[in-house]
């Protein structure tokens, strides 16, 4: 009877990890606080401006934690289970409560953040700026819960800091940035029943961008060696860097800052 071939091995998420009681109350609260205040605050701007953009981009922020799963399985993210609030489940993860909160302020409010600037103009050196405020975003509400082991990056992730890949700073940045730009860039079009579009444009572009970082996805999850795993995610965030400084130098042709107003004609008074 012949042999069948051999699998090799490939790294699994530690399905016996649990959820820590008091770190998913306080991860729960510190992120749907944030995200309630958002909601409001753009409900409030719909109201005084008649413009439903913000509110319709907080929701759409909130529709994009549906690809929480899919993003999970390609990263080799995972979420303690046992003890766990969970929302729903899909590809075999199930989403805590905590993680659904992330992303109307990330999806939501920071890349709003990002619209607004460039629909006020943005230079190079401002729109910069405005990634690593994303950036920082990112990591301000991961490395904590990563450090309550709520849930980790398992598998051989290249370049972790305090358990934190850097590739994921780029990636979900792009995400972010490549909505924002995506709205602003068809604000003018998006209006009447077209802005229900604004809805699913940040699910959209965060799926997209990890099309970039294809080399780190196709590398990670493979039984490829350490060296091969860590040229896959120096492309990778290469790769994402690359796609950033790209829609920045477009934002900055697109959404030109207004430059200083000229300065007044010197006139000369003379005696008469």
């Amino acid at each position: 009877m012949p042999e069948s071939p051999s699998v090799p091995e490939f790294p699994q998420p530690p399905v016996d990890m649990v959820m820590p009681q008091h770190a998913q109350v306080i991860a729960t609260i510190g992120l749907w606080v944030p995200a309630m205040v958002m909601f409001v605050a753009a409900a409030v701007y719909w109201r005084r401006s008649g413009s439903p953009v913000y509110l319709l981009g907080m929701v759409g922020g909130l529709i994009a934690a549906l690809n929480e799963p899919i993003a999970d399985v390609l990263v080799m993210c995972y979420h303690a289970e046992i003890g766990q609030w969970t929302v729903f489940s899909a590809f075999g993860r199930d989403i805590p409560v905590w993680a659904i909160g992330c992303y109307p302020v990330y999806f939501g409010g920071l890349s709003l953040l990002v619209y607004t600037l460039l629909r006020r103009g943005v230079t190079r050196r401002t729109y910069w700026l405005g990634v690593g405020v994303v950036v920082l975003g990112n990591v301000a509400f991961e490395w904590p819960v990563l450090a309550a082991h709520m849930y980790l990056y398992y598998g051989d992730q290249p370049y972790r800091i305090l358990g934190f890949p850097v590739l994921l700073g780029a990636l979900n940045a792009l995400g972010a940035v490549l909505g924002a730009t995506v709205m602003a860039h068809l604000a003018d079009w998006l209006t009447g029943p077209r802005r229900l579009l604004i809805l699913v444009i940040p699910a959209w572009t965060m799926l997209a961008s990890y099309a970039v970082v294809l080399p780190h996805i196709l590398t990670l999850n493979s039984g490829a060696s350490a060296p091969v795993k860590y040229l896959g995610t120096t492309a990778g965030i290469a790769l994402g860097i690359a796609a950033l400084d790209g829609i920045g130098r477009f934002a900055a042709r697109r959404f030109p800052a207004a430059g200083p107003a000229p300065a007044e004609p010197l006139t000369s008074t003379r005696a008469g």
